[in-house]
C-alpha cells in the first residue's frame, strides 16, 4: 500500500514570504542541512502510512468535508530532531477550535500536534535545529486553506515526490477577516491555544 499523510498546503504567497525570508539569510541552509524544495512546504494534519486511500477518502469525505476553515499564518519557528519548521499561528480562539477538529476527523490526536512546515532536514539524528536563524523572527501573512489534501509519498532517484490524490472543500464563513497586525505569538500546539 502507498505511503500516505493527510495536508494542509499554505498559498502561494504564503510561501514565497517565506522562501524570500530564508532566501535573505547568508547562512541558509545551515551546515549539514538539506532544505526542502518550497513545493513540498505542507502542514501536515496526520501521517497514516500505508493505508487503503480509498477508505482514507471516504472518511475524510464524511469527518472534514464542510469543515470551518481557520485562519492561519507561518510564523517563528518549531524545533524537532532533524527538522528544521516553520511553525503555524491561529488568529483566535475559534480558529485554534478549527484546526483541532481538522487534526482529529484527519485521524490524529490534537493534543499531541504540533502544526508545522518542514523547511530543512537533516540526515544526523543527533543534530536539533539551532536557537537562532531567519525562522525565529519570520511572521507570514494570514491565509485561509480552501481544501484538505490526501498525498501520497512515492519515494525515487530524484528524492520524494508528493502527489495529492484526494480533496476535501472547506468553508470559509463569511464575516470578519484575520487580525491585520500583532504579536507574533508561539506556534500552535496541542488543543490548547497560544493567545490565552
Amino acid at each position: 500500500m502507498p505511503r500516505l499523510f493527510t495536508a494542509l498546503w499554505p498559498p502561494q504567497p504564503a510561501i514565497a514570504e517565506l522562501r524570500a525570508a530564508l532566501e535573505q539569510e547568508h547562512r541558509w541552509p545551515p551546515r549539514g542541512w538539506r532544505p526542502v524544495p518550497p513545493e513540498r512546504w505542507h502542514v501536515t494534519l496526520c501521517f497514516h502510512g500505508e493505508a487503503d486511500p480509498d477508505e482514507l477518502a471516504r472518511q475524510l469525505d464524511v469527518g472534514v468535508g464542510g469543515a470551518r476553515a481557520p485562519w492561519l499564518r507561518l510564523a517563528g519557528a518549531v524545533s524537532f530532531p532533524r527538522v528544521l519548521a516553520a511553525g503555524v499561528s491561529t488568529s483566535s480562539r475559534a480558529d485554534a477550535a478549527a484546526l483541532a477538529a481538522l487534526v482529529r476527523a484527519s485521524g490524529a490526536d490534537p493534543d499531541g500536534y504540533r502544526a508545522h512546515a518542514t523547511v530543512a532536514r537533516s540526515g544526523r539524528w543527533a543534530d536539533a535545529p539551532s536557537a537562532e536563524g531567519p525562522l525565529m523572527g519570520f511572521l507570514g501573512s494570514w491565509w485561509r486553506p480552501q481544501e484538505v489534501c490526501l498525498v501520497r509519498s512515492d519515494l525515487g532517484s530524484a528524492g520524494r515526490r508528493y502527489v495529492v490524490i484526494h480533496r476535501v472543500a472547506l468553508r470559509a464563513d463569511l464575516g470578519p477577516g484575520p487580525p491585520r497586525t500583532g504579536p507574533l505569538t508561539r506556534p500552535w500546539s496541542g488543543s490548547v491555544p497560544a493567545y490565552r
